[in-house]
C-alpha cells in the first residue's frame, strides 16, 4: 500500500457521547440505550451501538463464513473510533449484527482474507507498527490477537495458487520487502525472510499471473518502479529489476488490475502516473511472461490523481475499464476498443455532474435485457456535492454507452464523505456510505422476485450499519416533549440522525439540547 493515512485526534465529547455509559460522576452528561459496556482489552468481546469509525478509517467488506450463518456472508471489518478492531456481518433478515471488537490499539484499516478452508483471517498493525493477526478457529469463533513479529511500514496479503496465504511487508528497519507464508493451506506460518535482492521501497502493490504466480510492483525512494514475480507456482522468486525504467510522480501509487478472458487466461494491466503528469497503462504482452507493452500514452489525463483499474473476474470475455478522478472533480473513464487489444479510447469525462469527493467505488452487475438474457455492466458509485451517493451503469457494453446518474435514495439528515461497495454471491450489491462524523450507513439491492439481483434500480434504502431497533429510539416521546424539562426525570433529545436518546445531568437535574450543531 502506498498511501499514508494521517493520524488525527478524536474529539473527546464525541467519544463520550458514543460510549453510551450508563453510570457517570456528578455533572457528566449520560446517554441511555446501553447494550453492553464496550471492552477495550484484547480478546475480550465488547458490543456497542452507534458505532463510529476512527479518523481516516474506512470499512473493509468481504465475503466469508460466520458461525451459525454458513459461507459467503457479507462481513465488514473496520478500525473504530477507539482504534479497536471491530467487525460485524449481515444477518438473514438483511440487517447487520452488532459491532464486536477483536483487538485494541490498531493503526490502520485491517486486511481481511479467506483461508482455503473458508475461515477468515484479519491482519493489522498495532500503533508500534508490529504486525498482528486474528483468525476464525474451527468453530468459527475468533482467536486472540497474535503478533507476527515484524515492525513494518506497510503490508499486503496475497493468496498462492495452492491456497496458502502469504504476507508481504516493508521492513521498517531496512525498508526492504520481507515475506512470510503459510507452510500448508490454512496452517502454521514460516519464519520471515527478505524477498530476494529487494531494493529499498516506499510502497508496493500485489497481483497474480494467469497461472497463479504472484507478482510485486514496488516504488523506490527515487520513485522508480521495480518488479519481481515467482519463478514457479507456489515457489521461489526471480530477481528484482527496474520496470520499463518507469519513474512515478512523487506521492502517486501504481494501480494494478487483471484482464481476464477465462479461468486459465488473464493478463496483468498496470496504470501509473508518471513524473511528467501522464497516466500511462502497461499490459502484459502474453500471459505469465515478465514483459509489458505501453498502451494509451496519448490523451493521458494530466491532473488525474486517483486511478482505479476496474475489471471484475465475473466480467469474463469483456474489456477493461479504467476510472480516474481529476483535480476538477470530474469522473473520467477509459476503455479498451477490443478484448486484449493494445488500443484504448481517449479519456472521456461525465459532463453531467461534478463530484463532491475523489472517493469512488465500482461493481459489476448482470442486468436483465428487455428481450431476455443478461449483460455485464460496470456501475461506478460516487459522492456528489449534496452529500448523496449516485450511480450509473453501462446501457451497452460494446460500445460503452452510459445511462445518467441515478440517486441511491436521497438522505436528508447526513452527508456522505466516503463510499465502499461489495457484491454478494447472488450478484446483489451493498453500498456503504460513511458520514462526516464517521457513522456508517448501508444500502443494498432487493433481489426480487428471485434471489439474484438483475435490476440496477432496485434498492432498499439507507439503514444504519448496526443492529439498532428504530422503535427503541423513539422512547414513546415526541419532539415537543423533548423540549420540556422536569427536574429529576429522563428526557429525550432530538439528535442529528433523527433518533432521540435520553439525556440527563444528575447534578443539574435536567439539560436538553434542541440545537444539535455540536454533533456536526
Amino acid at each position: 500500500m502506498c498511501n499514508l493515512v494521517k493520524e488525527t485526534s478524536i474529539i473527546v465529547l464525541s467519544a463520550l457521547l458514543l460510549l453510551n455509559c450508563e453510570t457517570a460522576e456528578d455533572g457528566d452528561y449520560v446517554l441511555g440505550e446501553l447494550d453492553e459496556t464496550m471492552a477495550r482489552a484484547d480478546g475480550v468481546v465488547g458490543v456497542i451501538y452507534d458505532f463510529r469509525l476512527g479518523s481516516g478509517a474506512s470499512v473493509v467488506p468481504v465475503l466469508g463464513q460466520v458461525v451459525n450463518y454458513g459461507a459467503r456472508r457479507v462481513v465488514v471489518a473496520a478500525r473504530g473510533f477507539d482504534d479497536g478492531l471491530w467487525w460485524t456481518h449481515k444477518k438473514y433478515d438483511g440487517r447487520f449484527d452488532k459491532w464486536r471488537t477483536l483487538a485494541g490499539g490498531i493503526k490502520n484499516d485491517p486486511v481481511v482474507m479467506s483461508n482455503k478452508d473458508g475461515r477468515l483471517e484479519m491482519f493489522f498493525q498495532k500503533k508500534d507498527d508490529t504486525l498482528y493477526h486474528v483468525y476464525q478457529q474451527q468453530n468459527r469463533e475468533w482467536s486472540r490477537p497474535i503478533s507476527m513479529g515484524l515492525k513494518a511500514s506497510s503490508f499486503e496479503v496475497a493468496v498462492n495458487q495452492d491456497g496458502r496465504l502469504e504476507v508481504f511487508a516493508i521492513n521498517k528497519s531496512t525498508h526492504k520487502l520481507w515475506h512470510i507464508w503459510q507452510v500448508v493451506p490454512s496452517g502454521n506460518w514460516s519464519n520471515w525472510e527478505q524477498l530476494g535482492n529487494s531494493p529499498e521501497l516506499s510502497c508496493f502493490v500485489m497481483t497474480s499471473n494467469s497461472d497463479g504466480r504472484l507478482q510485486v510492483f514496488g516504488v523506490t525512494g527515487s520513485y522508480y518502479l521495480w518488479t519481481t514475480q515467482q519463478h514457479v507456482v507456489n515457489g521461489s522468486w526471480r530477481s528484482w529489476h527496474v520496470f520499463n525504467y518507469t519513474r512515478l510522480q512523487a506521492g502517486s501509487e501504481p494501480a494494478v488490475g487483471v484482464e481476464k478472458d477465462s479461468e486459465n487466461y488473464s493478463l496483468i494491466t498496470l496504470a501509473v502516473r508518471t513524473w511528467d503528469d501522464r497516466t500511462v497503462v502497461y499490459r502484459q504482452t502474453w500471459k505469465n511472461v515478465d514483459s509489458f507493452t505501453t498502451i494509451n500514452t496519448s490523451n493521458s489525463c494530466a491532473g488525474c490523481y486517483k486511478e482505479l483499474l476496474f475489471r471484475k473476474p465475473e466480467m469474463s470475455r469483456h474489456r477493461n475499464l479504467l476510472f480516474t478522478v481529476g483535480d476538477d472533480l470530474l469522473l473520467r473513464f477509459n476503455a479498451q476498443y477490443s478484448l486484449y487489444g493494445n488500443t484504448w479510447s481517449n479519456w472521456r469525462y461525465f459532463s453531467d455532474g461534478k463530484l463532491g469527493s475523489e472517493n469512488i467505488s465500482a461493481e459489476t452487475m448482470y442486468i436483465r435485457k428487455p428481450n431476455g438474457g443478461y449483460y455485464p455492466a460496470v456501475m461506478p458509485f460516487a459522492i456528489f456535492p449534496d452529500g448523496n451517493i449516485r450511480t450509473r451503469w453501462q446501457i451497452e457494453p460494446l460500445p460503452v454507452i452510459w445511462g445518467s446518474w441515478t440517486l441511491l435514495n436521497e438522505h436528508q439528515n447526513v452527508r456522505f464523505v466516503d463510499v465502499e461497495t461489495i457484491t454478494d454471491r447472488y450478484g446483489c450489491i451493498t453500498v456503504f456510505g460513511i458520514t462526516g462524523d464517521r457513522l456508517v450507513k448501508f444500502n443494498d439491492q432487493g433481489a426480487t422476485p428471485s434471489p439474484y439481483c438483475r435490476n440496477p434500480n432496485d434498492w432498499k434504502g439507507w439503514r444504519w450499519l448496526d443492529d439498532r431497533d428504530t422503535s427503541v429510539c423513539n422512547h414513546q416521546c415526541d419532539i415537543e416533549q423533548s423540549r420540556r424539562c422536569m427536574d429529576g426525570n429522563w428526557h429525550s433529545c432530538e439528535m442529528r440522525d433523527g433518533c432521540r436518546r435520553w439525556i440527563r445531568n444528575p447534578k443539574l437535574g435536567c439539560v436538553t439540547f434542541p440545537n444539535t450543531d455540536f454533533l456536526k
